[in-house]
């Protein structure tokens, strides 16, 4: 057998292989293309409402999704690290730290733009989110109904019961009293 038989056979029996191993690199780049894009339009779409479930796991599956070792996934987890940061602070006054939270998360929106191929400028990331004033206004109430809620079963707060007062009209003809105080006991025996 020849030196150009023993390729040729080389070759016939390596083809396949290679042929798998480069299908098999291709789609777990395009897998991983599409989970970072995924991730991507994700913080996008809950930009504007960032304390949404969706948007807080987004977050932190940067550090898995972008843990390559090239300059532009580095350049991810440094300004994700820089968030988390202020996210995680308590150092600075309420207006200061919303607008140094919301400039460090434009630019992570910014980086990670960068990174799966949008050219998104700063100015678009930060004003261009549309989020109804409804949307606003409901988060407002749920929190105030789960403060109250809250402040109930701690005891912080009394449930006002409030007793119609029965009018002349009734069959009973007895009138009830208007409101009664239950949050504290009662000391008649």
């Amino acid at each position: 057998m020849s030196l150009t038989d023993a390729l040729m056979v080389a070759a016939v029996l390596l083809a396949p292989l290679i042929a798998i191993q480069i299908s098999v690199f291709l789609e777990n780049r395009r897998e991983t293309r599409q989970r970072r894009l995924n991730l991507f339009r994700t913080l996008m779409m809950t930009r504007a409402a960032r304390l949404v479930p969706d948007h807080v796991n987004a977050l932190n599956m940067i550090d898995i999704e972008f843990s390559g070792s090239d300059s532009k996934s580095k350049e991810v987890r440094a300004a994700w690290k820089a968030y988390l940061d202020i996210l995680n602070s308590t150092d600075l006054s309420g207006e200061v730290w919303n607008e140094k939270a919301l400039d460090l998360f434009v630019d992570l929106l910014h980086h990670l733009a960068a990174h799966v191929g949008y050219d998104f400028d700063r100015t678009h990331l930060r004003r261009n989110a549309y989020f109804p004033r409804g949307f606003g206004e409901t988060e407002m109430d749920q929190l105030a109904i789960r403060t109250g809620v809250r402040e109930l079963l701690e005891g912080k707060r009394a449930l006002p019961v409030w007793v119609p007062q029965a009018d002349e009209s009734s069959s009973t003809g007895q009138a009830l009293p208007t409101t009664q105080d239950y949050s504290q006991p009662s000391t008649e025996g």
